[in-house]
């Protein structure tokens, strides 16, 4: 378990330079298929690509992700043991929480006003309520689905009395 202080700087930063290199690498896709396109069509080749900033912009990416990933776990792990939801495994819990922050932070905008953690810690607790609603209403259909086949088959097989 991670104890750690989320520092929201460090992970703002690291927001910015992962949704910077993912839009760089969107841009050097079609840069490249730009270029296969070009290539196919004519001789002489007039486009080039600049493969070391698409080596850069990668390690850029692989790196922010990677510290990402450990920020979200912290994060994750925090909020689940600080709300202790009773029917959601924690494990699962974790994890999901990794998943949603790395679904979200497309939508994240510093210059909104909004600070990151404050955006992922909002979004980790709806979805994690989310899940517990969920469980909840599935363990209470399954409970009255018990209940009532435990009733049909109580009244189908007549009970001998002695």
């Amino acid at each position: 378990m991670s104890n750690h202080y989320l520092d929201n700087k460090y992970l703002e930063k690291n927001i910015i330079d992962f949704q910077q290199a993912k839009k760089n690498k969107r841009k050097y896709e079609l840069f490249r298929q730009d270029y296969e396109i070009h290539k196919k069509n004519t001789d002489k080749i007039t486009l080039q690509l600049d493969e070391d900033k698409i080596i850069q912009n990668e390690k850029i990416l692989k790196q922010s992700q990677d510290n990402l990933a450990k920020e979200f776990f912290t994060l994750a792990e925090n909020i689940v043991r600080f709300r202790n939801f009773q029917k959601i495994d924690y494990d699962d819990a974790v994890q999901e929480g990794v998943f949603i922050c790395f679904s979200k932070i497309e939508r994240f905008d510093p210059h909104r006003g909004s600070k990151a953690f404050n955006f992922l810690t909002t979004c980790l607790i709806h979805h994690l309520r989310q899940i517990y609603r969920s469980n909840k209403n599935f363990e209470e259909l399954k409970k009255r689905y018990q209940e009532f086949y435990f009733a049909k088959i109580s009244r189908e097989i007549p009970i001998k009395r002695i």
